[in-house]
């Protein structure tokens, strides 16, 4: 019998470790600079990409994000964790996204082999569960624990198949 992937003792260890890291990124969303840093990070990429035509429901997420991170122009307190979260968890999805668009660039100019191929059906499946499942408006104090749970480990994934090209 083989286990699933998430629940390899590995695998927990990795997410649980991911999601404590992800604490301390949520507080450097309370400084308008760095919100605003990212904000430029996010369009700058959509241009380069142009996730308008490739990618219309990432558009329109990035959009709603700098708008959220251009507007707040006050320094949030430690307190208000949940907006600090949600926040962080956008832009990751957001930036997920872009990675993802970003290899499958890379992998389109390579030629076919098997790894090329592995890669593509991953990252197939990746956008396909970080689309279909997106972060809803004001998401519930469960809602958000279980996002971040879910999708801790994927940027990382991500980094490690850039790394592989």
């Amino acid at each position: 019998m083989e286990i699933g992937r998430n629940y390899q003792p590995s695998e927990f260890l990795r997410s649980l470790r991911e999601c404590f890291s992800l604490f301390l990124e949520d507080q450097d969303l309370r400084f308008p600079t760095y919100r605003k840093q990212l904000a430029l990070e996010i369009r700058l990429s959509i241009e380069k990409l142009q996730t308008e035509k490739t990618l219309p429901s990432l558009h329109g997420l990035a959009q709603t994000l700098i708008k959220e991170f251009e507007t707040e122009e006050d320094k949030l307190s430690i307190l208000e964790i949940w907006i600090l979260w949600e926040w962080n968890e956008r832009y990751r999805q957001i930036r997920s996204l872009l990675k993802i668009l970003s290899i499958k660039e890379k992998l389109l100019v390579l030629p076919a082999d098997p790894i090329r191929t592995n890669i593509l059906e991953r990252l197939r499946e990746i956008e396909g569960e970080l689309i279909s499942d997106p972060l809803e408006a004001d998401p519930s104090w469960i809602r958000l624990p279980s996002f971040r749970w879910r999708f801790a480990g994927i940027l990382e994934e991500l980094e490690y198949f850039e790394t592989l090209l």
